[in-house]
């Protein structure tokens, strides 16, 4: 039936549960307390986010409430850095791989005809 809370999906779920709901100051030292769990639905939440648009709430978030993360908050910080990477290198590369990606479509257009 659908994702769990100990997949990446439902620790997103989670997460934009406290972050857009404004639950955080409710519920968040339930998880910020317990720092592996923490530290695991942060990681599955932001390791992989390249995006400029996932950076931005990750900023708001630590702006709101980086008094908050308790022992979580180095590994908030060791994201944080990860995702401001991951979006730099989204910018330096996406034009190559854009680039990329027309030249292999256009090479051969009957191998990817339906």
């Amino acid at each position: 039936m659908g994702a769990g809370f100990g997949t990446n999906a439902g620790f997103g779920i989670l997460w934009n549960y406290f972050t857009t709901a404004e639950k955080f100051d409710q519920f968040g030292p339930l998880f910020v307390d317990n720092t592996f769990f923490f530290k695991n639905m942060l990681f599955a939440v932001y390791s992989n986010q390249g995006s400029q648009y996932g950076l931005e709430n990750m900023r708001k978030f630590n702006e709101t409430h980086h008094d908050k993360l308790g022992a979580g908050q180095a590994e908030f910080f060791r994201l944080l850095e990860r995702v401001e990477n991951n979006v730099q290198w989204m910018e330096l590369a996406m034009p190559q791989i854009s680039a990329w990606l027309d030249y292999v479509f256009t090479q051969d257009e009957a191998l990817f005809a339906i």
